[in-house]
């Protein structure tokens, strides 16, 4: 919010609009990639129309006028997504039952805790009758979410005072891959750009196609074979002063009949039209931090190199490669490290590197959840979301085929094949929490699901100086349970400026709760703290 305009330029000097998830195309050192692919996070994005939707497996595009409607509510640069009704696994036949349901937007922390308008608690409650015989159905609590954010955004359900713990299954990216001019190009897919309004999200949950891929399972690996070459006890001489002490990998590959997956390597070339690809990684200093104890993988599927050239050198960079300067490369003497070829099953490939990632992944979670106890409340302490190991390496098995280098088209932002900087965890999805729900013939059941909602906001501008926040929601969806009567409550302490909305609150005459109607597909608030 606050950076210098140096901060966001990139390495030829341009200014990087903020405007999608940018990853600079250049074969300069990205020493610091792994933190770059992290704070590019939070870059948000304006909204694009398109005839199709690749993130979300949709075949029609959001300007088709049979699938969306229009209304007032605005745009935001960071657009964290609707609430969404929640829905009856499709291998229910539908239920004979009555649903009545309460939406809460309860604005706590503008009560007793450091005030902000930029975030909610949900309380979405159910009342449901049923007609018909007794028994189970399966639901679907959808809602959207990266992975990482699921310190807060993972929902606490409850049925008649008994918590449930759901089934986790997980959509796509819902976004798209674009060009670095923020066009979607098929030839040219280096950045990500997140879904900006509710027609995007209406739009991708159109059918089934979107949900089927988040229960499809990933694809069995145990018979590829892979060669994988392990590099360890990486060294260079303490006495020598060097900058930046860099091992360069040198391969021989013909993309055609080979693939390559790495972890640890931070930078990647190929510099001309010939076989040669290089890798480099940045040699640890004395009492530096050590990478995955040492240990860095470069993993080829399919055809083997011929051969593979460990040069070291003084600096990072590919000066010594691009511009043939033949005194800068290879020029570190007593460094290198130890080699080591196995060959393997791609899935006990992954065995040796995946297991990294997961660890450092659940110190995050943990770190996040840690840094941000403090805003959830002492009766609603919901606790975060850690993904099981399992599930991390199905959606890291998922990437790759869907996008990353084991697609017969990847995206040009994995085509270097860094499982590092794969966006598995940081992406926004739409997640699907599917629960058993116990129905006692002619008995009214209650489901109570609470979870903590950040508002959506732009980064510069009016509504960013103005602290103006976004919130909305989808009344309607395909397999979404009918809703005999929907109220909606706003708890706003009398702290809260309602700018601009579809709810029909009125706070200044006390209208706080209201009654949705059935035909209107989308609702929305803008709302601000009173100054």
């Amino acid at each position: 919010n606050d950076l210098e305009e140096s901060s966001y330029k990139n390495s030829r000097g341009e200014i990087i609009e903020p405007q999608s998830k940018v990853k600079n195309k250049t074969f300069s050192w990205r020493k610091i990639g792994a933190i770059a692919a992290s704070l590019v996070i939070i870059i948000g994005s304006i909204t694009l129309l398109k005839n199709n939707l690749p993130g979300g497996n949709s075949s029609q595009g959001i300007g088709s006028p049979n699938n969306t409607t229009t209304d007032e509510s605005s745009l935001f640069m960071r657009y964290e997504g609707p609430v969404l009704p929640i829905m009856i696994s499709p291998e229910n036949k539908n239920p004979d039952i009555n649903v009545e349901r309460k939406l809460i937007y309860d604005f706590y922390r503008l009560n007793d805790m450091e005030p902000t308008a930029g975030t909610v608690l949900l309380k979405d409650q159910y009342q449901i009758k049923n007609n018909g015989e007794e028994g189970q159905i399966k639901v679907l609590y959808p809602f959207v979410s990266s992975i990482d954010d699921m310190y807060y955004s993972y929902p606490r359900i409850m049925q008649d005072g008994k918590v449930l713990e759901p089934k986790l299954y997980y959509g796509n990216y819902t976004g798209d891959f674009v060009s670095t001019k923020d066009e979607i190009d098929p030839l040219e897919t280096l950045n990500l750009k997140d879904y900006v309004s509710w027609q995007e999200f209406q739009t991708v949950l159109k059918g089934r196609s979107y949900l089927d891929a988040g229960y499809a399972s990933p694809p069995d690996i145990k018979d590829i074979t892979v060669t994988v070459y392990s590099f360890s006890n990486s060294y260079y001489s303490e006495t020598s002063e060097v900058e930046n002490p860099t091992l360069v990998a040198g391969i021989e590959i013909d993309r055609n009949k080979s693939t390559v997956l790495t972890l640890g390597f931070e930078g990647f070339a190929k510099l001309d039209d010939s076989k040669e690809e290089y890798y480099q990684y940045s040699i640890p200093k004395k009492n530096e931090y050590i990478f995955a104890e040492g240990t860095r993988y470069l993993i080829i599927v399919g055809e083997d190199s011929p051969s593979i050239n460990i040069e070291t050198q003084s600096t990072g960079g590919w000066d010594a490669y691009e511009k043939k300067s033949s005194h800068l490369r290879n020029n570190l003497e007593d460094a290198g490290a130890d080699l080591e070829r196995n060959e393997m099953s791609l899935d006990e490939a992954l065995e040796l590197t995946l297991p990294i990632l997961y660890e450092r992944y659940k110190e995050n979670q943990l770190a996040r959840e840690n840094d941000f106890s403090y805003w959830k409340l002492d009766n609603h302490k919901i606790s975060s979301y850690v993904l099981s190991y399992e599930e991390f390496k199905g959606l890291y098995i998922k990437e790759l085929f869907e996008t990353g280098v084991l697609n017969e088209k990847p995206m040009m932002r994995y085509e270097d094949g860094s499982l590092d900087l794969i966006d598995v965890t940081n992406i926004q999805r739409i997640i699907f929490a599917e629960f058993d729900l116990d129905l006692t013939r002619s008995k009214t059941t209650e489901l109570n699901i609470s979870s903590y909602k950040q508002g959506s906001y732009d980064f510069i501008g009016e509504k960013y100086d103005q602290k103006i926040y976004g919130y909305d929601l989808l009344t309607t969806l395909d397999l979404a349970i009918p809703i005999d009567i929907f109220e909606v409550e706003i708890i706003d302490y009398d702290k809260v400026v309602i700018v601009k909305q579809n709810f029909s609150f009125d706070l200044e005459k006390d209208i706080r709760l209201v009654t949705l109607s059935k035909d209107i597909p989308h609702y929305f608030m803008e709302v601000t703290e009173k100054k």
